[in-house]
């Protein structure tokens, strides 16, 4: 991935994705102002885990959102949809690990795509 690609994953959503229902669009625009700071630290945080051992499923190594919404202390409900709209822009996928949430469901383990 060139750099300018990188950071047009990033940068080039430049609004929350939404459901198209009144409330999710109010959400969508509340936290408008803060979208692109809260994917960089999504990523932050995702590139800071490192790599992730998919044979030893409980191993550190990337993030799942629940892990990053913990730690940077910010609702779940803001951190999927960012890092949904990383993985989609190809800046961090699916490292095919899966971690156990705090509802004891199993979430995906996120790391950042190298070339």
């Amino acid at each position: 991935m060139t750099q300018n690609n990188f950071f047009a994953g990033i940068l080039g959503v430049t609004t929350p994705p939404h459901r198209g229902v009144d409330t999710s669009r109010a959400a969508a625009e509340k936290i408008a102002p803060s979208w692109t700071g809260i994917k960089l630290m999504c990523l932050q945080e995702i590139v800071a885990a490192g790599p992730v051992n998919v044979l030893e499923q409980t191993s550190s190594g990337g993030m799942t959102a629940d892990e990053i919404a913990d730690k940077l202390r910010v609702s779940i409900l803001s951190i999927r949809p960012a890092v949904t709209t990383l993985a989609n822009a190809g800046v961090v996928m699916d490292s095919g690990a899966r971690r156990y949430n705090s509802r004891n469901n199993q979430t995906i383990v996120w790391v950042r795509v190298t070339t």
